[in-house]
């Protein structure tokens, strides 16, 4: 994707994405519509008449799973899951593994090797079946994308340590009874993949320390309950492309590390409270595709060095926030496509080394304030496609110095004055080149740009 055909081809591409995703969604989209006034769209998808998400409560009319496989008297072997399933299936066939050395249909079949069973309709639980499965030893990863919901005896769950995985691919799954989980410390995929889950009852946390890509692909989860989640480090991944979430409550992540893309295509997610990430070293791609998010608060961010695509893609972001960035090296794709964006804020970027498409495509921004880029080692496309851009702040020493190849194409309504800027902080360099687009060149003289060509540096127009 190196020319400028290539560049606006797939940036076309994108938009008829953004359109068409925007139109399911039940907003309408014209031919004439701007491509700015999409970020107005996206946020009208997830407006849905301002009611609060319905709190978890078991499912009316489901059979109550929990006592069915707590009161099953088969003492054959110690662990038990049951699995509950809709009617709507003449068959259910199973292969044997993991420690599953029987199983039990609710129609009253008892299987030992692997088959394929027709079920007796006469002998359905209301408009439901289940099947118990009997292991000889643990099982955490289920792997079963039919059961609408999934419980297990009190042996299997009592002491349990780590919930890793243990709805991991449960496609199916609505909800899960009440289970005891205080003594877990890993809760991290818990819930991966679990594309209906809409609901979870409250769950025991507090010794937890991983909740990485807990309800990673969760597209279904409406609301999350009030976590103990103080003793976590790592956050990564962990509401990833949960699409259907509006809010999250505060919860506490003052020991949390790693926070990159906590929020990732979290796309109806509009606001996120005031999280303690004081002890935060990674946020790459933490709100990226966050498309409805209006703002995010101060965030304390000192400790953090991976910047890198934190705000991608969060259309109707209108305000970022003044987050501490001394320690950041990493700053590629940071404001990628903010549309919604005007103006940046003071930003310490003085020890960053890839500012890579940092401004690409941030169509609404028309300021930029003084960076210290002294130590960046790569600027491509960093404020390309910067249709608004006017103004770049040189005022502060040392701030905008360009030590290798940086381009400002299709940024048409950048002045004069800070293109000219720009030149006279060019270091003396060979090998390098500074792009601009016709329209800039146009407001230049020879003489303007032979500030940077008498430095070496190649002025390209494009």
């Amino acid at each position: 994707m190196g020319t400028i055909a290539e560049k606006l081809t797939y940036l076309n591409s994108t938009k008829q994405a953004i359109k068409q995703a925007i139109i399911d969604k039940g907003v309408p989209v014209e031919d004439t519509d701007s491509f700015r006034s999409y970020a107005t769209k996206i946020a009208d998808i997830s407006s849905g008449g301002g009611e609060e998400p319905t709190q978890w409560s078991w499912p009316s009319g489901w059979p109550d799973i929990q006592s069915i496989v707590e009161n099953d008297t088969d003492d054959t072997f110690p662990y038990k899951c049951i699995f509950l399933l809709n009617n709507d299936c003449p068959e259910f066939d199973y292969t044997f593994g993991g420690n599953v050395e029987k199983v039990l249909t609710s129609d009253g079949t008892t299987y030992t090797s692997d088959f394929t069973h027709t079920w007796d309709p006469l002998q359905d639980v209301g408009e439901y079946r289940y099947v118990i499965l009997y292991m000889s030893g643990d099982w955490t990863t289920q792997k079963d994308d039919r059961p609408i919901s999934i419980a297990y005896n009190s042996a299997f769950i009592s002491g349990r340590t780590s919930f890793y995985s243990m709805f991991y691919g449960c496609s199916s799954l609505q909800t899960i009874p009440l289970i005891d989980t205080s003594s877990g410390t890993s809760f991290s995929q818990m819930f991966y993949g679990c594309y209906s889950l809409r609901s979870i009852p409250q769950l025991a946390t507090d010794n937890g320390t991983t909740f990485s890509k807990m309800f990673y692909d969760c597209r279904s989860l409406e609301t999350i309950p009030q976590l103990s989640t103080g003793q976590g480090t790592s956050f990564s991944d962990m509401f990833y492309q949960c699409n259907s979430l509006k809010a999250i409550p505060l919860i506490d992540t003052s020991s949390g590390t790693y926070f990159s893309s906590m929020f990732e295509t979290c796309v109806s997610l509009q606001s996120i409270p005031l999280l303690d990430t004081s002890s935060g070293l990674d946020f790459d791609s933490m709100f990226m595709n966050c498309y409805a998010l209006k703002n995010v608060p101060q965030l304390n961010t000192g400790n953090g060095t991976d910047f890198s695509y934190m705000f991608r893609a969060c259309y109707s972001l209108e305000e970022a926030p003044l987050i501490d960035t001394s320690k950041g090296t990493n700053f590629y794709n940071m404001f990628y496509q903010c549309f919604s964006l005007n103006t940046i804020p003071p930003i310490d970027t003085g020890n960053g080394t890839n500012f890579s498409s940092m401004f690409f495509v941030a169509s609404g921004i028309q300021s930029i304030p003084a960076l210290d880029v002294s130590s960046g080692t790569n600027f491509s496309n960093m404020y390309s496609s910067c249709y608004a851009l006017q103004h770049i702040d040189t005022s502060a020493p040392g701030s905008h110095i360009y030590n290798y190849s940086v381009s400002f194409q299709n940024s048409s309504y950048l002045s004069r004055t800070s293109i000219i800027n720009i030149f006279n902080n060019l270091p003396t360099k060979t090998g390098q080149t500074i792009t601009i687009d016709t329209v800039t060149d146009a407001k230049l003289s020879t003489a303007d740009k032979e500030i940077a060509t008498n430095k070496g540096w190649t002025v390209a127009v494009s």
